[in-house]
């Protein structure tokens, strides 16, 4: 009588874990503005293409997982051995070089999510999957 009472307790939690994960899956998949991958309901890093433009020359890395604009950077220059600079300021990370062009002060790195202009720190810019990050070596206007 014992075993019957201890594995249909057993049978019993097992079943309600398993409704918890599913109702825990369900919730989050249909969350607005989430982005989650069907495996246990953990959130899936977006997919990017990372444009870098400096003058003639344009590279475009695409499916690179990033959740901001500076993770996209930093993934493809360790992947392509680009050199990368930057400094950590209270704001956010400013990109001092990448490649081997510095930013001066008539020629700095900006960055463009779908065409427009960053307003906050690379680092602090969440992206979604099919975004598309442009790094361009330019006249800065501010």
């Amino acid at each position: 009588m014992k075993k019957i009472i201890f594995f249909s307790a057993v049978g019993i939690l097992f079943g309600i874990g398993v409704w918890y994960g599913y109702q825990t899956l369900h919730i989050q998949q249909n969350s607005p503005g989430k982005q989650t991958s069907s495996v246990l309901g953990k959130e899936s890093i977006p997919r990017v293409t990372l444009i870098l433009v400096e003058e003639d020359t344009i590279a475009t890395y695409s499916n690179v997982l990033a959740s901001t604009v500076f993770d996209a950077l930093q993934q493809v220059a360790t992947q392509k051995h680009i050199p990368l600079k930057t400094k950590q300021y209270d704001f956010g990370i400013f990109v001092e070089e990448i490649g081997n062009k510095p930013t001066l002060k008539d020629h700095a790195w900006l960055y463009f999510v779908n065409g427009i202009s960053g307003d906050i720190a690379a680092d602090k810019k969440t992206l979604k999957t099919g975004d598309s990050v442009e790094w361009r070596y330019m006249k800065p206007t501010y």
